[in-house]
């Protein structure tokens, strides 16, 4: 191969460098953005062999957001995937491809009380781990009238984006309300986490409380998870 031939071949090699560092550039800035720019984020992208995909991406973030709800750490794993070029430029994220799509969230009970405060049906509320489930002490607006509450909450999780509050129990001095109208309170507050819009597709498939955190993740079993942490 002549000189030329091999400046042409280097040329190529640098203009595509250029152009992975600028994508990669770009799918941070957009899952920031996502993400309701965390107090911390970090993501390790690996390129495909295929030009504008993924091998993997990986990702860890703390203090992230998903809608109104402060999601204390979560982490990220996503195989086989291709973003939109032409939303990554206007700093979103559009999945064009994915193969696999993995994530583990742990939401602190603090976290979920400020979640909880944010419906104009929960004036006030104080929750505290109970036996598995959440239990917790409030003011709330039953059929808009302002009403003090004992409750105990556990969590869904169907295999879809969204991950719903269950309401096992709804007291009023001690008196258990009417399933109608525990319902209605259960519906105006759901779900607790909603991703059905976002540009990646999870399956949340199960949830488990513990007594500091309630723990979401797209593995069978929210007690393990093969992979958080060692992300640069």
């Amino acid at each position: 191969m002549g000189r030329k031939a091999w400046e042409v071949v280097l040329f190529l090699l640098v203009l595509g460098g250029t152009a992975g560092a600028n994508s990669d550039a770009a799918v941070r800035v957009a899952f920031a953005r996502l993400l309701g720019h965390p107090l911390e984020l970090r993501i390790e992208l690996v390129p495909d062999l295929l030009e504008g995909m993924y091998a993997r991406v990986s990702l860890y973030a703390r203090q992230a957001r998903i809608g109104g709800l402060v999601v204390d750490e979560l982490w990220v794993r996503l195989r086989g995937v291709a973003f939109d070029p032409m939303a990554l430029g206007r700093q979103e994220l559009r999945a064009t491809m994915q193969r696999e799509s993995s994530l583990h969230a742990l939401v602190g009970i603090r976290s979920l009380e400020e979640y909880l405060v944010q419906s104009p049906d929960v004036e006030e509320v104080r929750l505290v781990y109970d036996r598995g489930l959440i239990a917790g002490q409030g003011k709330v607006r039953i059929r808009g009238v302002p009403v003090q509450v004992g409750m105990r909450v556990g969590f869904e999780a169907l295999g879809t984006p969204a991950v719903y509050i269950r309401v096992h129990a709804l007291r009023v001095k001690g008196v258990p309300l009417p399933p109608a109208v525990v319902a209605e309170f259960e519906r105006r507050i759901n779900p607790l986490v909603d991703m059905r819009s976002w540009p990646v597709r999870f399956a949340v498939r199960s949830v488990r409380i513990t007594p500091t955190a309630v723990v979401l993740s797209t593995l069978k079993d929210a007690a393990t998870c093969d992979f958080c942490g060692g992300i640069p």
